[in-house]
């Protein structure tokens, strides 16, 4: 799971490794 932080109190937002390779696939490789 990679996880984001939006900028507001309590907005934490998750990513499986599948959902993140089909929206982009290079930002895969910049958070390994």
């Amino acid at each position: 799971m990679y996880h984001k932080h939006t900028g507001y109190i309590g907005n934490m937002r998750s990513f499986s490794f599948e959902k993140l390779q089909q929206r982009a696939p290079g930002r895969v490789v910049e958070l390994a």
